[in-house]
């Protein structure tokens, strides 16, 4: 029951992530389920250019769909500012992969956009996010959390890069109704924007533990996100 409780804990921050694309709040009753690849590419442009499990370092599987998640509604991006601005976009495509038992995801998103120009005022809003967003509250799976972001180091891996970690500390009840057994928890982030020509490529990185800290690798995340910019320009 603990590590259903977890599971379902993750899946609600893998959907704030996955909204930090999107930008604005699901309807409760139109709740997107966390454990599909999403995507919203009619015209498959980006098919192709999504990581699979073969882009993957060793360990890490896609998520296939496992059922629909019951969450609340959540807010979107840093501090409400979409990652990235899709208001211009052509297309957009989700896939998510998971390493262990769930609880260390990898939530990728490629936007294509008409011209480099459109995706570069994209990137910018993201940059402007970034430094001026420094916490945001968000009700995951009925627990309130404080998100905290601060700007990160990365390698410059395409024509643009940026990147941003999050972290959030939060108690939950691990026991059952009658029984409660507060238990402290925390999620550990990474996320790595990066303009390649028209496309912008999100690479989500993060791990949550409840009663541990999370199993989070920061250094897992660079060899992932040049595999996601080589397959854009593949």
């Amino acid at each position: 029951m603990a590590f259903q409780r977890l599971r379902k804990l993750l899946a609600v921050f893998a959907l704030v992530l996955l909204l930090a694309a999107c930008g604005g709040d699901p309807d409760p009753e139109d709740t997107p389920d966390t454990d599909l690849n999403l995507e919203s590419d009619p015209s498959g442009e980006l098919g192709g250019k999504l990581l699979a499990a073969a882009d993957m370092p060793a360990g890490w599987q896609p998520i296939e769909n496992a059922g629909t998640e019951e969450v609340s509604a959540q807010e979107g991006g840093f501090c409400d500012s979409p990652v990235p601005d899709e208001s211009n976009a052509t297309a957009s495509a989700t896939a998510q992969f998971f390493k262990g038992e769930m609880t260390t995801r990898v939530v990728e998103t490629v936007v294509s956009y008409e011209s480099p120009e459109d995706a570069t005022e994209a990137f910018d809003k993201v940059q402007q996010a970034i430094a001026t967003c420094k916490e945001w509250d968000v009700d995951a799976a009925g627990t309130v959390s404080r998100l905290k972001l601060s700007s990160a180091s990365f390698p410059a891996v395409g024509e643009q890069t940026a990147a941003a970690r999050v972290t959030s500390d939060f108690t939950v009840n691990s026991g059952s109704a009658d029984k409660p057994a507060p238990t402290e928890g925390s999620v550990t982030g990474d996320t790595v924007i990066v303009r390649q020509q028209n496309f912008i490529v999100v690479v989500r990185h993060f791990s949550i533990g409840v009663g541990t800290e999370p199993a989070f690798n920061a250094a897992d995340t660079e060899p992932i996100v040049r595999s996601a910019v080589q397959k854009v320009t593949a």
